[in-house]
């Protein structure tokens, strides 16, 4: 998928607006709607229902009055079987739509009389990705979402423990690094500026197959933050913001250009932007 296309449809997403005719829902309906809608997702893929997870903040806003654009599911599946379960759960077997790049898979369902967005998001491990894709009431309360505690989630693991091969000349042609995968859990690839006809590029492109480190969200939190973290002291914003700038953050060298690559992704979503972050 090139980049364009996946940053359109991460906004889409974000706004809960990857279904055409959809409409938003409030914080009562999501919660009342979800069970069933989770019995249902059971039923058409063969999932037990303790392999599938409400994340993201539909439900959990402060004020019943709130509105979300989408109920997002996590699902322990292959992508093949949420593909292949979606046209069976909208609500008139053509309201759906995958988005394989970004491994999301979106249906209409009816409730109270209008349609609204439900995101598929099948996952390897439910446990990780419940905390991975974890909207924290106290952020909601701040008008902040998950994305904003995962895009710095993001420039940590992309400036931790890098591996950087240079040519005779001295540039760097090849990082080995730590990737944040939302689906997966921490895994570790390549990127290079290598072209096929052995020439430089000005960017670094994923070659090869990433391996997976791990995807317990302790083990994550100890890789990334040291051994005095664990994944409950990174539920939200503030948390990670804390543990970036405290004195046992292990990639202090580094924290200038976490926190200018997480303002950026966050600018780059549409997202608002922390106040921690707008200096």
């Amino acid at each position: 998928m090139k980049f364009l296309n996946f940053l359109n449809e991460s906004l889409l997403l974000e706004g809960g607006a990857a279904l055409k005719g959809v409409s938003r829902i409030t914080q009562v309906e999501a919660r009342h709607s979800i069970p069933e809608i989770i019995k249902k997702v059971s039923a058409a893929t063969g999932v037990h229902e303790n392999l599938i997870r409400r994340v993201g903040s539909a439900g959990k806003k402060p004020s019943d009055h709130d509105t979300s654009g989408d109920i997002d599911i996590a699902i322990e599946c292959s992508p093949a079987t949420a593909q292949k379960a979606i046209s069976e759960l909208s609500h008139d077997g053509e309201t759906f739509r995958s988005m394989k790049g970004i491994n999301v898979y979106s249906f209409g369902y009816k409730i109270n009389g209008k349609i609204v967005q439900v995101d598929l998001m099948p996952v390897e491990d439910i446990e990780y990705a419940e905390w991975s894709y974890a909207s924290d009431p106290s952020d909601l309360k701040k008008g902040l979402k998950g994305a904003h505690r995962n895009e710095l989630l993001f420039a940590v693991t992309k400036h931790a423990h890098q591996k950087k091969i240079k040519n005779e000349k001295g540039d760097v042609v090849e990082i080995e690094r730590l990737f944040y995968d939302l689906g997966k859990g921490l895994m570790r690839g390549k990127q290079s500026r290598v072209t096929a006809k052995g020439k430089l590029s000005k960017n670094f492109n994923t070659v090869g197959e990433k391996v997976i480190v791990s995807s317990k969200p302790d083990e994550i939190a100890k890789v990334l933050f040291g051994d005095k973290c664990s994944g409950g002291k990174l539920l939200t914003f503030d948390q990670v913001y804390k543990a970036i700038n405290g004195e046992d953050f292990p990639h202090k060298k580094s924290r200038d250009e976490i926190l200018t690559m997480a303002k950026e992704g966050i600018k780059n979503k549409g997202l608002s932007m922390p106040e921690q972050l707008r200096s």
